[in-house]
């Protein structure tokens, strides 16, 4: 496969679906990072690709919502996970270049790569990173969001410290601080370099 430019001619091609399965790409990190920017830059570089966002079936619970923040939240987590593994591996399947955002850790990621690789589907998984008050700024940048979702620091700076204290491989890291573009051509370089595969799904 050839890196992707903005020139639709260049764009990435994804086997046709009746011959094989799209990539899954699970693009992670703290909040305010740029996951979903970079994440559906990164989709329409794919001639067929979709873009699965963890929020979007967040907001999906319509009561018995618990605050994702609090342990209390693991059921919950649980329910969108599992919910979102089957969409995204379900675009995958049709041959679909599938990329996910959201708050993947490396636990999450292993089992999403098991279940994509039993049905021979690749699972790639990379990490953005950039400093707290980046990621600050470009979280107040968005504007405030009340409800659900309120713009608090101190969540945001315990889930960037979590994302942080990780001892990730470094082929799974990608640096953010720069414009959206920039990651997204990294990330694309990474994973046609094989780097960010997870698991072997001929196994």
């Amino acid at each position: 496969m050839t890196l992707a430019g903005s020139d639709p001619k260049m764009r990435t091609a994804v086997p046709d679906h009746r011959a094989a399965a799209g990539p899954l790409i699970v693009v992670s990190g703290p909040a305010g990072v740029g996951k979903t920017t970079v994440s559906r830059l990164v989709a329409a570089e794919f001639d067929r690709s979709a873009h699965v966002q963890t929020d979007d079936f967040m907001a999906a619970i319509v009561s018995g919502w618990v605050d994702p923040n609090t342990p209390e939240a693991a059921a919950q987590h649980e329910a969108v996970g599992g919910a979102l593994a089957v969409s995204a591996m379900g675009f995958a399947g049709d041959g679909y270049a599938t990329v996910v955002d959201g708050h993947f850790f490396p636990a999450n990621v292993s089992g999403l790569a098991a279940a994509a690789n039993s049905r021979n589907i690749a699972c790639h998984y990379v990490v953005l990173t950039a400093p707290l008050h980046t990621c600050w700024a470009r979280a107040r940048a968005r504007g405030r969001r009340e409800g659900r979702w309120p713009l608090e620091h101190e969540p945001v700076a315990a889930l960037h410290a979590r994302f942080a204290a990780l001892e990730l491989d470094p082929r799974y890291v990608i640096a953010a601080s720069g414009s959206a573009e920039d990651a997204r051509d990294a990330v694309l370089a990474a994973f046609h370099a094989g780097r960010l595969v997870v698991g072997d799904p001929s196994t």
